[in-house]
């Protein structure tokens, strides 16, 4: 059944373009990058740039099943699938079991069941007609974790976030909803000479931050990114223990598989949008850490020819990887220096790096990656795509990057 929801709304598109769960090729990561580069254009564009991070209390437990039949009647859910909904979703009981002192059953009447493979993507299809209130407000949602971006000119902004956060609230009253204000904030971006307005959401109980976490990254009000790179170098010296106590006790192969598993998972998360920070190169020192470990090194020994022969990418090439991919699969939608010239130019084959006043605007992905695709050897980016990222991993490996800027010097 929840193959058969999935592909009905595929197929007809009812998911709001704004829902980034449950999409084929998109993901957090995604629904993160996407974040930033409408922070970084508006602050580019000298126009203000704010967020307001909801979070919902208790979300799964609150859906009003009643109010969730509606919806699904609605996107066209009827008939013997409607029924097996409805027989899904009612007739269910709960009692509580403390120390074998045991409650009365009781009928439950609302919530979804948390941990069913079916609850987020019904979650997903109760909240689809949230609201939006202005066209300049853009929303950015990942099942339960709602983001609202408020950007345009700095007149007038209070009353913009004050109307979609009153209108939001009054949506999620209808639908037996609440914000949960405590997890809730709102953030200004700012820049060096960006100072920050004097907005208030105090009335919703709503404060504001400077740092907020979200999506699984720490975001801070200058997308400088050292509060994630901090938390993540500290997640990633608990790894490195865990690595050392295995290291006795493992093949080498096996605790490769926990490097990969585990300490590589952890520390790539998200580095399409922190990995040009340089407080990144924090990161790097543990990776080595991490690799020194696993190769039976001591400590402070260079690793120039051990990530080769591990076959391990460094952080930096990993970074290049991720971003020329990204660049890679958007292409065709990328304009050449030549184009528009009645006469071949010097650079006219390299891709156009969009005109910016902001250094910030070099951080951000779909920037970085035309920039880092530019610099690639002309034998590679002659390639078909898939043949393009075999060669570029290879490549990768091949030189050991300990960092973005030697790539970019490299005579290649």
């Amino acid at each position: 059944m929840y193959v058969r929801l999935l592909d009905h709304l595929n197929k007809y598109n009812i998911i709001v373009p704004e829902q980034y769960g449950f999409k084929a090729k998109v993901s957090t990561t995604k629904a993160i990058l996407d974040f930033v580069k409408h922070i970084i254009t508006n602050l580019e564009n000298n126009e203000s740039a704010l967020a307001v991070f909801d979070d919902l209390r208790n979300a799964f437990g609150k859906v009003d099943r009643i109010i969730l039949r509606e919806k699904l009647i609605m996107y066209g859910v009827r008939g013997v699938a409607l029924d097996w909904f409805d027989s899904y979703l009612s007739d269910r009981w709960q009692y509580v079991d403390v120390s074998g002192f045991i409650s009365n059953l009781v009928e439950s009447i609302v919530g979804l069941l948390q941990g069913s493979i079916l609850a987020p993507i019904l979650f997903v299809i109760y909240i689809n007609d949230m609201p939006r209130c202005n066209p300049l407000v853009i929303r950015e949602i990942y099942v339960d974790d709602v983001a609202w971006l408020f950007g345009g000119p700095k007149d007038g902004l209070q009353a913009m976030v004050s109307l979609t956060t009153e209108t939001f609230i009054e949506w999620l009253a209808l639908n037996n909803m609440s914000l949960n204000t405590e997890k809730t904030f709102f953030m200004q971006f700012l820049t060096k000479n960006k100072k920050a307005q004097s907005i208030t959401l105090s009335d919703f109980g709503i404060h504001e931050c400077s740092t907020v976490k979200y999506l699984g990254l720490v975001i801070d009000n200058t997308l400088s990114w050292s509060p994630h790179i901090s938390l993540l170098c500290n997640k990633l010296s608990r790894i490195s223990f865990t690595l050392r106590t295995l290291y006795p006790l493992l093949q080498p192969e096996a605790l490769m598989l926990v490097y990969h598993g585990y300490f590589s998972a952890v520390m790539t998360y998200g580095i399409e949008a922190w990995g040009g920070s340089p407080h990144a190169v924090r990161v790097f020192l543990e990776q080595k850490r991490a690799v020194r470990i696993v190769n039976g090194m001591v400590p402070r020994t260079s690793c120039r020819g051990v990530f080769k022969s591990l076959k391990i990418l460094t952080l930096a090439s990993l970074y290049i990887y991720k971003l020329i991919s990204i660049t890679v699969r958007d292409l065709q939608n990328i304009r050449t220096v030549g184009e528009g010239h009645r006469f071949p130019t010097r650079h006219g084959h390299e891709l156009r790096t969009p005109k910016h006043r902001l250094a910030l605007m070099e951080s951000e992905a779909s920037f970085a990656g035309i920039v880092l695709y530019n610099n690639l050897p002309q034998e590679i980016k002659c390639c078909n795509n898939k043949l393009l990222l075999k060669k570029l991993k290879s490549f990768l490996l091949d030189k050991e990057f300990y960092s973005v800027d030697e790539y970019i010097k490299a005579e290649l």
